[in-house]
């Protein structure tokens, strides 16, 4: 059995917009996982389930942050529709074994809304959620997700960093470190190597380790 990493690699490139050949592969493992799930026994279904659930969502987030691709010519309008539909997708899987990670389940739309956004000056507006819910999130992953968009400088993109830092000091403290998300994931330099969480023996079918 393949694991999740070269489809998951594939994710949010030139290919991926054109093509669902990759993401259905991710889903018919994701429905392995749901068999074995069945198979097992209490006080483990529940722990098991949600660290599938935390990993499969931080694999496929990494996808939009590897600074490999950047939508031209209004395709990001394409991607976040595309983005918003297979995030969906996963949505429902996790429905049907019954996760217990809400918190997880915003952070694909929200971040379809920046990529989505016709007008860079409005890019801001999505930030304010996006930063509620994920405190931990970086100028770094912002940076990835405007280059993803199609924003790699510029006066717009200063001012959403700014924005980004504005938001960041108006938070209150005491953040859950059970809800690490965005501070786990590394980001590569622009035209670096890509980047894919790294899968390990502890889940099945190479679902990674946290």
């Amino acid at each position: 059995m393949e694991g999740l990493k070269p489809y998951m690699r594939r994710m949010m490139t030139r290919k991926w917009l054109f093509t669902d050949n990759d993401f259905q592969k991710i889903v018919d493992i994701m429905e392995e996982v749901s068999q074995h799930y069945r198979r097992m026994k209490p006080p483990y279904i529940q722990g098991f389930v949600n660290d599938v659930h935390y990993h499969l969502a931080k694999q496929y987030i990494s996808q939009v942050l590897k600074n490999s691709y950047s939508c031209k010519n209004r395709k990001h309008e394409e991607a976040a529709a595309k983005m918003r539909q297979q995030w969906e997708v996963l949505d429902r899987l996790f429905d049907n074994l019954s996760t217990t990670c809400d918190w997880l389940r915003p952070v694909g739309g929200q971040l379809c809304d920046i990529i989505g956004t016709k007008n860079k000056s409005d890019i801001k507006n999505g930030l304010q959620p996006l930063v509620r819910d994920y405190p931990d999130i970086s100028k770094k992953h912002v940076s990835a997700v405007l280059y993803f968009r199609g924003l790699m400088n510029g006066e717009e993109k200063r001012a959403i960093l700014r924005h980004l830092e504005e938001l960041q000091s108006n938070l209150e403290s005491g953040r859950d470190p059970s809800r690490a998300f965005f501070s786990t994931i590394e980001v590569p330099s622009i035209d670096g190597p890509l980047a894919c969480v790294p899968c390990g023996p502890n889940l099945p079918f190479g679902l990674g380790t946290r």
